[in-house]
């Protein structure tokens, strides 16, 4: 049995990964100011979907910090791009102690289509293709 294993920080559009490309590239991290986490804004629009979603950059942290007091190794954390709905689904999640998911929950309306609880994860045509990006209740009870 291994220790733990974490999801987060994904991304839902190619601004955000082409915003975090340049961010690598141009930030340093001192005197860099702290964000709040965010609230998807889709009242202002008649489509919700998961490229509105905002970044939640600080859960990629959270998760490598708890990986780390945990003793768990960089292949038992999926941020990033490697947040998909086919990474959780193709690991097997019993043999952890801890699983850990660390983006936005969902409920029925707040995307279209979605009928179910849903967590958010990394869009499918910026990681692996498969799926549609959230892993819905269905899928987590399989």
């Amino acid at each position: 049995m291994r220790r733990f294993i974490g999801f987060g920080d994904p991304l839902f559009s190619w601004a955000q990964a082409a915003a975090l490309q340049l961010a690598a590239k141009l930030l340093k991290t001192r005197g860099v100011p702290l964000r709040l986490r965010n609230l998807a804004t889709s009242s202002q629009v008649s489509s919700a979907e998961l490229a509105l979603l905002p970044r939640l950059p600080d859960t990629g942290e959270e998760i490598a910090e708890i990986a780390r007091v945990l003793k768990a190794g960089p292949e038992d954390v999926f941020i990033q791009l490697k947040a998909t709905e086919t990474a959780v689904l193709e690991t097997d999640l019993s043999r952890r102690r801890v699983v850990m998911f660390a983006t936005h929950g969902l409920v029925p309306g707040d995307l279209n289509g979605l009928t179910q609880p849903a967590l958010a994860l990394t869009a499918p045509e910026l990681a692996d293709g498969n799926g549609d990006g959230l892993l819905a209740l269905d899928e987590i009870s399989r």
